[in-house]
């Protein structure tokens, strides 16, 4: 939301709290137990073990914010919250995203005297971060909870690019960092003659490969598992490689890739690339904001580094185009 007054910018000060409020919701599955049953504010406090002021309160902004609404002396999903948060996206997604900014909430502590030293703001407050990756590396469950939430949330993004894609003369396919093998799920059940290998870290695997099973698709697709993509060997001789949502895209990775490939294979990117079609927004400024703060030479690269990186591999650019929608651009490339 754009601060167009006063009051406005008061909001925004206090804004980490309505925040906090939102993902509190999600994670306690508020919104879905309103959506089973509308119920009173004394009812929700003791339901959830929380003291009832304070209930009243967290309730309140949750109605300003026009997720719930109050019918009498109860509480319902309203209209925007059935919509944006119900029809949108399962209980189980939700409350592992809501998850996921809290803990990433501490990297803005105290930024005003964070933000001019050149150090992560996690290190400044003495706290370890764990990136997702090693976490799933080190819990199946979480792991098997996030690969599930991205499986979910990317379905349309692998609906754009089966539609942008042209996998004609493509046998073999490698999806480097591929998740859950959304993308090559879609794409094999496009291309009956396709085969996919996804290769991922070990618990990602066998997430994925229950996911594939789900599908009825696991004779087509191999999950190959890797502790680290950029240090271990990866599988080779496949017909085109697909790097897909990653940061994969500086010179010494595109290298590596293209090693496996075919001579005449096509290099697929659909990444976080900045372009001049694409407007970013306020959650994406905001990513990337956070990971400035906990790296300060974090930056996105731009279409025309990346074109350069896949040149310096010897690979050849054939098109470039934005996918507005996602946020990511998406470019073709040739061996």
């Amino acid at each position: 939301m754009k601060i167009k007054t006063y009051a406005d910018v008061r909001d925004h000060l206090r804004a980490h709290l309505a925040s906090a409020a939102l993902g509190a919701a999600m994670e306690l599955g508020l919104f879905w137990k309103l959506a089973d049953q509308p119920q009173g504010e004394q009812a929700i406090a003791q339901n959830l073990g929380i003291p009832l002021n304070r209930c009243r309160y967290w309730l309140e902004i949750l109605r300003q914010l026009d997720l719930i609404e109050k019918q009498g002396e109860v509480y319902a999903v309203s209209a925007t919250g059935r919509a944006t948060i119900i029809q949108a996206r399962s209980q189980a997604t939700w409350a592992l995203l809501a998850q996921f900014e809290r803990e990433y909430f501490p990297v803005g502590n105290n930024l005003t005297t964070h933000i001019q030293k050149s150090d992560s703001t996690w290190a400044l407050q003495g706290l370890a971060h764990q990136d997702y990756v090693d976490r799933m590396r080190e819990d199946s469950e979480y792991a098997r909870r996030f690969t599930r939430m991205l499986y979910e949330i990317h379905q349309s993004l692998a609906r754009e690019l089966d539609a942008v894609m042209d996998l004609t003369d493509v046998r073999t396919l490698v999806d480097v960092a591929g998740g859950s093998g959304v993308i090559s799920l879609a794409l094999l059940r496009r291309y009956p003659g396709l085969r996919a290998t996804v290769v991922e870290i070990p618990n990602v695997c066998i997430a994925g490969r229950a996911i594939a099973a789900e599908n009825e698709l696991t004779e087509r697709i191999i999950y190959y598992p890797v502790d680290d993509i950029r240090r271990d060997e990866l599988p080779a001789g496949f017909d085109a490689v697909l790097v897909c949502d990653t940061w994969f895209q500086d010179e010494a990775i595109i290298a590596k890739l293209a090693r496996c490939l075919n001579v005449g294979g096509q290099f697929l990117i659909a990444g976080p690339i900045i372009t001049a079609e694409i407007a970013p927004s306020l959650g994406s400024v905001v990513g990337d904001f956070r990971g400035a703060l906990h790296d300060p030479g974090f930056a996105r690269l731009t279409e025309p580094q990346v074109f350069e990186n896949l040149r310096r591999a010897g690979l050849t650019v054939e098109r470039s185009r934005p996918l507005v929608k996602e946020g990511l651009v998406f470019i073709q490339a040739r061996k």
